[in-house]
């Protein structure tokens, strides 16, 4: 029982001391709450130190919640040795034989850059606070946070003369190609032909946007979320700077479902004089064909999909005795995929022949089928003057008794 009691008493005892380690010294701001705008505030950064602790070292950062509402400066007391930065300070008592005493050891300043519209507020933190006593031990302290309110300053900022977007972006699909400011025609692809509408975020630096739709899309209720047709809806994006001198315009074609716009896939494949072995489909990339001797060229109609994709034919002149691959390359006008499509054509020796080649109807009547049609005629001719025959003799009136 008693080993428990002491037990008890050593854990409550080190707990006590941890306690007063932690609180050995706080830091805290003391200062300016309201900043108007274009202004510079001031708080001090105030150390207080517990009775009896001896901090030689004070380390902590600076943290603002919204930095580009404000600009922060921070000086030291002339009387401490050390460093002090936003990101990280570190002060310490230039006399090593003293210690910190409870007070200032630093100043904030916080300058209202003039942002804002209304009234607003940020938060400013101490943070990452370490001290260290004169045994070098190092006791982490409490973070500190206070607000500032930000007022608007009588005179306003110079209106932004920057008309083009800093973003823009979709709900659904994927924008092609990625946002860059200097590209003013995008195209959004993968859109289901069962979503009927999707958003659009625009970005830019105080100016004024207009989404209107030019072709198959509507959006008079909303303009950022068009109601889209199933198949190709065209949008304009038109901007005008703050200040009003300058304007951009920007092209957004969203297609809702499949699409052959950018596809790198052909749409028909002819050779003309001749038909291939297999029958033409877009995902069949190999095809076949052979063609008599004196073909040594082949005039091939290879027709994309998309009308502005390129098509590259390369082999289908020169033709050797044997095998030749002609390779058809088709290339997608934006995103650069690309199709192969390869045929196989063997030239034949001079003494083969083949049926590759379209047939020709033969209109001259050939000798067979007239002797089959003149035995028909002669039967049927027969067969009537045998009927007659038959009936004058069975049919002849008998003559009467007397």
């Amino acid at each position: 029982m008693k080993k428990v009691i002491k037990l008890t008493i050593f854990i409550l005892l080190l707990g006590l001391f941890n306690i007063l380690n932690v609180n050995a010294a706080t830091l805290t701001f003391d200062g300016d709450k309201v900043i108007s705008g274009s202004n510079t505030g001031t708080n001090d950064i105030m150390i207080s130190v517990i009775s009896g602790e001896k901090i030689k070292k004070v380390e902590f950062s600076i943290e603002v919640s919204d930095s580009s509402l404000v600009a922060l400066s921070l000086s030291k007391e002339s009387s401490l040795a050390g460093n002090v930065n936003i990101s990280k300070s570190s002060l310490s008592i230039a006399d090593l034989e003293n210690v910190f005493a409870s007070g200032k050891i630093a100043t904030l300043r916080i300058t209202n850059n003039n942002l804002v519209v209304g009234d607003s507020s940020i938060k400013i933190k101490i943070t990452n606070v370490v001290f260290t006593d004169e045994e070098e031990n190092e006791i982490p302290g409490a973070d500190y946070e206070k607000t500032i309110t930000l007022v608007p300053g009588t005179t306003s900022r110079p209106k932004s003369t920057n008309a083009k977007l800093t973003g823009l972006s979709v709900s659904v699909g994927n924008l092609t190609p990625a946002f860059n400011n200097s590209v003013t025609s995008y195209k959004v692809y993968n859109v289901r032909d069962t979503v009927k509408s999707l958003t659009i975020t625009t970005k830019c630096d105080m100016c004024n946007v207009t989404i209107k739709c030019e072709l198959g899309c509507t959006n008079y209720l909303n303009q950022n979320k068009p109601e889209l047709i199933v198949g190709k809806n065209i949008l304009t994006i038109s901007t005008i700077s703050e200040d009003g001198s300058n304007t951009a315009e920007y092209e957004l074609i969203i297609y809702r479902g499949e699409t052959t716009d950018n596809s790198p896939y052909l749409k028909d494949l002819v050779v003309e004089g001749f038909d291939l072995t297999e029958k033409f489909d877009k995902e069949n990339l190999d095809y076949t064909l052979s063609v008599p001797y004196d073909t040594t060229i082949l005039e091939i109609a290879a027709l994309p999909e998309d009308e502005n994709a390129e098509v590259e034919i390369k082999g289908n002149d020169n033709l050797i005795v044997g095998e030749n691959v002609i390779t058809i390359t088709v290339t997608s006008a934006e995103t650069q995929d690309k199709k192969i499509y390869n045929i196989t054509v063997v030239r034949l020796e001079m003494e083969e022949t083949t049926t590759t080649t379209k047939a020709v109807v033969d209109s001259t009547p050939k000798k067979s089928n007239n002797k089959t049609l003149l035995i028909i005629i002669i039967s049927v001719i027969s067969l009537v003057i045998i009927g007659l025959a038959a009936y004058f003799i069975f049919h002849k009136k008998k003559p009467k008794k007397r």
